[in-house]
């Protein structure tokens, strides 16, 4: 958690358990609490006087995303072009064969073989 005094350039972190010292210049005023994913959090403070502090927790709202992975890197759906196939290890052994591209044959839309006469 991050802790300022708002009319001083002081800024300090807190202990893992939450507790903090703070030496301020003014024996009153504003003490500023931050924490990622919690409120932000202002509090009047007066020398000698412990403070008990509970940050509420935000409402983070992330919109859904989408990512292709082509193999060589992943990329937004939206930009991806083409057609990709994931293929993964119960997919390819559906059907048994001697060399790998045949296994994929008619598994995998892509691909189709044609023999060479």
């Amino acid at each position: 958690m991050s802790i300022s005094v708002v009319a001083e350039n002081l800024q300090i972190r807190s202990a893992k358990d939450g507790s903090f010292q703070l030496l301020a210049r003014n024996a009153e005023g504003k003490i500023r609490f931050t924490s990622v994913g919690f409120k932000s959090q202002e509090v009047r403070y007066s020398a000698g006087i412990p403070l008990t502090i509970r940050l509420m927790s935000e409402d983070n709202k992330l919109e859904e995303v989408e990512v292709v992975s082509t193999g060589y890197q992943k990329i937004p759906k939206e930009r991806a072009t083409g057609s990709f196939e994931f293929v993964d290890n119960k997919l390819l052994n559906r059907k048994v064969s001697m060399d790998f591209l045949s296994r994929l044959e008619d598994v995998v839309p892509s691909i189709s073989r044609v023999n060479a006469q």
